[in-house]
């Protein structure tokens, strides 16, 4: 069963090869229990193609988006997207509509966010890994 959602950071963290998050990810995956959104495999693909994709690097990006379930944007995250933004920028504490798309997705399938962003501690009832 799918209880986390992993961030790009993270996801980076784990392409390069940095034990903390590599261990982290493979664990989860190898249980099931991570998912990430389309919106993050598109942040990292492009900051594979801004900093040169080696090889290694492609590899490890394909057999870990392959190994998890990618969540779309869909409809039913339309109204969390909203809220979200609306209470946001009211308040003066926006973020960038990625992240708030990838807080969204974490919102309505009741999912811990694995990222080491800071600003997701705006939205509220987000659970965040730590």
């Amino acid at each position: 069963m799918i209880t986390h959602l992993l961030d790009a950071d993270w996801l980076i963290d784990a392409i390069n090869g940095v034990e903390s998050a590599y261990s982290v990810v493979e664990r989860l995956v190898d249980r099931g229990e991570v998912a990430t959104s389309v919106v993050v495999l598109g942040e990292v693909r492009e900051g594979l193609l801004a900093s040169g994709i080696s090889p290694k690097r492609q590899q490890r990006f394909e057999a870990l988006a392959d190994a998890m379930e990618v969540i779309p944007i869909e409809r039913g995250l339309v109204p969390w997207f909203a809220d979200l933004r609306y209470r946001l920028r009211s308040t003066g504490r926006i973020i960038g509509d990625h992240d708030i798309w990838i807080a969204a997705t974490a919102l309505e399938y009741d999912l811990t966010l694995i990222s080491r962003d800071r600003h997701f501690d705006r939205i509220p009832n987000l659970k965040l890994y730590s």
